[in-house]
């Protein structure tokens, strides 16, 4: 906002400096040339940075992603299209005849697939059934893992109970840990003596709330000077500074009550805050030593409660080590028994499991079948997609502005076939088809370095294009580019994208524009030529034309101006006709 007002102050004086020709003269010919004389209008006053710009529609390149022949065109150049609309496709025949090929090939791999699991299915029924058999016998009589894990178990909870006993006897003869409570006791104790030091400092600044030495320095000070006030009113009666000495000597004395009145406020004050600290001080110290008492009432229960559990848990402990050896002996026991059982049946099993194990082998032949289908699944899928590219949809709503294709021409296959979204119409010869979003218009325009400073994103800009006339449309800045362009003649420039607030269906992309971007502005005020303002004594002037071509000097008062024309704050109405080459109609004498 500073340098658009610093700006405005450079546009003004330069504006003003053009009329300092009359300064000194006089009218002595009302003859006016022609084409000097302009009427005074209303508008908005503009200052900004103004810049040659070039309309950018925003455009969609398509292409395809395979080679073929164009069968079928749905719209031709112009034609407005919404998004997901068929504009054009190729011959899909081969590319049928591709998917067909993969689909019996992909039956035929499926049904080799169903061949081998069912023949590996039938050989690996028999050997697992002959595995179950012998390892039913061979768990019936000894199941290594439940075995170990319930002597492990026993074990374990044997330990543990052991542990728990050993706790239990310990806790026996101190069932009580006053740790906790000893530091929350002593520390209830050492608040309790804060809070005593507390209560004596406030009670002792209760007897002394207040320090008025300040206070009656300033009233001494006071009193003197009410006294030098005094004598010098006295000196002053029937003088001619009587009034004034008076005046001084009411204000002396006023001084001296309000000093007095803020001292007897002062101690009432603290008076007042001292009673009140001292009454917090005590009701914290009644606080504090009420904690204290609790705190030793509790600690005692605890200790009590404390001792008749070590003597109910003591006994609890030495009836669960009692209960784990037995259980561990039994499962001692157990193990023992299962051992000798399964050394009869291990050997059965051993040999059904080998006969298992090489039946499994097979499954190689169900992987490779398996690998073979999904390949097939992969080249149908990669069929289909191609059918699939065969056609371009729209995928804006927009207009065709390019296509270059007729049916029956052959298409080749572009390594650039994605849609890919552009400003400007320039680059769509190379792609079988560009839509146009028409529903936002665009603009770039070149700043230079020294300008580039002026102009920020979303800054408002108003757009003036020659084709379509003198209509102002108002858009924003959307993008700064940070890369710099240089040309031949070593101007460094940046680009900037401009987007205009509403489309125009009169705009076509390619057409010339000037960019104003705006850095400040007057709506609707009062505006005269630069040239028709003039300065005589420092004061601002016109000359307005009348009946009959007659002119009349007239003073005005300007604001803002841009350069070219002038706000005019007083002075003039609108429709007035004003001359802008005032030098041509008058002389000097």
């Amino acid at each position: 906002m500073k340098k658009a007002k610093r700006a405005a102050a450079v546009l003004l004086a330069l504006g003003l400096a053009l009329g300092l020709w009359g300064c000194g003269a006089k009218t002595t010919e009302n003859t006016l040339p022609a084409n000097a004389a302009k009427q005074v209008t209303k508008g908005n006053l503009i200052v900004g940075l103004t810049a040659d710009g070039t309309v950018a529609l925003p455009v969609t390149n398509l292409n395809f992603e395979v080679s073929g022949t164009v069968s079928k065109l749905y719209v031709a150049a112009g034609d407005t299209v919404e998004k997901g609309d068929l504009l054009l496709e190729l011959d899909g025949t081969d590319y049928q005849l591709d998917i067909e090929t993969a689909r019996n090939n992909l039956e035929k791999a499926q049904n080799n697939y169903a061949d081998a699991l069912w023949n590996y299915a039938h050989s690996l029924k028999s050997d697992k059934l002959s595995l179950q058999n012998t390892k039913a016998l061979l768990g019936d009589s000894f199941d290594s893992y439940d075995y170990d894990a319930a002597v492990a178990a026993a074990a374990y909870n044997l330990e543990k109970r052991q542990k728990e006993l050993a706790q239990a006897e310990k806790n026996a003869i101190d069932p009580y840990d006053a740790t906790k409570t000893d530091r929350e006791l002593s520390d209830a104790q050492a608040l309790l003596t804060q809070r005593a030091t507390e209560l004596v400092v406030a009670q002792s600044e209760e007897l002394h709330p207040f320090d008025d030495t300040d206070y009656q320095r300033k009233i001494k000070d006071a009193e003197a000077t009410l006294e030098e006030k005094e004598q010098a009113y006295y000196d002053a009666i029937g003088a001619e500074n009587e009034a004034a000495a008076q005046k001084a000597y009411e204000a002396a004395r006023t001084s001296l009550s309000r000093l007095k009145e803020d001292l007897n406020q002062a101690k009432a004050k603290a008076r007042s805050e001292a009673s009140t600290k001292t009454a917090t001080a005590l009701k914290n110290y009644n606080s504090a030593n009420e904690a204290v008492q609790r705190l030793k009432q509790d600690i005692a229960t605890a200790k009590s409660d404390a001792a008749d559990q070590s003597v109910d848990d003591l006994a609890a402990a030495k009836q669960a080590v009692a209960d784990a050896e037995t259980s561990l002996a039994k499962a001692q026991k157990n193990l023992a028994t299962a051992k000798q059982n399964f050394v009869k049946d291990i050997g059965n099993y051993e040999l059904a499991l080998d006969s298992y194990e090489q039946a499994q082998k097979g499954s190689a032949s169900v992987s490779n079948a398996k690998s073979s289908v999904r390949e097939m699944e992969l080249l149908l899928e990669e069929a289909e997609n191609k059918l699939q590219q065969t056609k371009i949809t729209s995928p804006i709503d927009g207009q065709i502005i390019s296509l270059t294709k007729k049916e029956g021409e052959k298409v080749s296959a572009s390594s650039n076939a994605n849609t890919n979204m552009m400003f400007g119409t320039s680059g769509s010869s190379s792609s079988v088809v560009t839509v146009c979003d028409l529903s936002e218009v665009y603009l770039t325009a070149n700043i230079t370095e020294g300008d580039i400073v002026g102009v920020e994103q979303g800054q408002t800009v108003k757009v003036q294009i020659d084709s379509i006339g003198d209509e102002s449309f108002p858009g924003k800045v959307v993008s700064i580019s940070s890369l710099p362009s240089t040309d031949s003649s070593g101007i460094t420039t940046y680009t900037v994208t401009v987007k205009l607030d509403a489309p125009n269906a009169s705009i076509k992309d390619g057409m010339t524009a000037l960019c104003t971007f705006v850095r400040l502005e007057h709506e609707d005020v009062l505006m005269a030529p630069n040239k028709a303002i003039f300065l005589e004594d420092g004061v601002q002037y016109v000359y307005v034309i009348g009946k009959q071509d007659q002119l009349e000097k007239r003073e005005v008062s300007c604001g803002l101006t841009n350069g070219t024309e002038t706000e005019v704050l007083s002075g003039l109405k609108e429709g007035e006709t004003v001359s802008t080459s005032p030098a041509k109609a008058v002389s000097e004498k």
